[in-house]
């Protein structure tokens, strides 16, 4: 079952999920926190300088508020309500993930935002109505943007461009070279989309492998490297992560040139134009981009 407009809450941790809007066992009462997440501007400020320069902004984390009747038809199921959630709340390390599921004109959306415990939860006597409970808990998002749990996986199309030739021998060779050139776009589409951070993964053999977003102007170039046949190459440009590894997980950073963007490397809301480059690709050859659309808030 679900809320009376037909939206569902759950909560997801690890391999764990709890539905806080069956109309069951919980009910949401109401719920802050989830629109437009916080702003900082940066500023500057001169010795002699009336007010000051704006020179930006940031997100900042996002606080969500959560008011939730536990219901019961008896004393000792209340009290399984209450150890339901601490057990499930209890603070850790470990990600626990809000999913918003709900329908616009669009059809039906699921919106996903990975949390933390905060807060709430004191559950003081004076919350309970008869075997219901009403309580109150608080997420912390450091990650303030919403995504798609669905994910994006865009497969490139390979393809060869040869500057050789065949030997009409007695058997036939090719003789030259093979180069990788494949251009695509990748759309970000919603009034609220946001930034994304993608993730691309290079199956060798290919040399010089280089993507651009031609939107952005930003660059992954590995020109003067090569991916071996049979190895596999992942570039995370996500926050908190920035790496490139190989299959055996070795740090492959030092390989990008120094003019290389992995700090800033993102895709825009809207049409982004991506190409990628490389030679001596093979039948093996592969090139994949994955990526969670993002979204300012559900």
């Amino acid at each position: 079952m679900a809320q009376p407009n037909g939206e569902t809450f759950t909560l997801l941790r690890g391999v764990s999920t709890l539905d806080i809007s069956d109309l069951v066992k919980y009910h949401i009462v109401s719920f802050d926190g989830l629109g437009m997440p916080p702003v900082r501007r940066l500023t500057q400020r001169g010795p002699m300088q009336n007010g000051d320069t704006d020179v930006g902004y940031r997100l900042d984390p996002r606080y969500i508020r959560i008011s939730i009747l536990a219901l019961a038809g008896a004393n000792t199921a209340m009290h399984d309500r209450r150890e339901e959630l601490l057990g499930f709340l209890r603070p850790g390390d470990d990600v626990i993930s809000l999913r918003w599921t709900y329908a616009d004109t669009s059809g039906t959306q699921t919106m996903q935002i990975d949390t933390h415990y905060n807060g709430g939860l004191s559950m003081a006597s004076d919350s309970l109505i008869r075997y219901a409970g009403r309580y109150t808990l608080e997420l912390r998002a450091a990650d303030p943007t919403f995504y798609d749990p669905n994910g994006v996986t865009v497969q490139f199309p390979v393809s060869y461009s040869g500057t050789g030739g065949t030997v009409p021998i007695a058997i036939p060779f090719f003789v030259g070279s093979t180069s990788l050139n494949v251009a695509t776009t990748a759309t970000l589409t919603g009034d609220n989309a946001w930034i994304v951070y993608p993730t691309f993964t290079i199956v060798g053999p290919v040399t010089d492998f280089k993507v651009v977003n031609n939107t952005t102007g930003e660059k992954l170039d590995f020109t003067g490297n090569s991916i071996g046949g049979g190895n596999t190459w992942t570039i995370d440009t996500r926050f908190g992560y920035k790496t490139v590894t190989d299959q055996s997980a070795v740090n492959q950073i030092s390989k990008l040139t120094t003019d290389s963007n992995l700090a800033t490397f993102h895709l825009e809301p809207g049409v982004n134009s991506l190409s990628v480059t490389g030679t001596g690709p093979s039948s093996a050859t592969s090139v994949t981009m994955q990526y969670y659309p993002r979204f300012l808030g559900a």
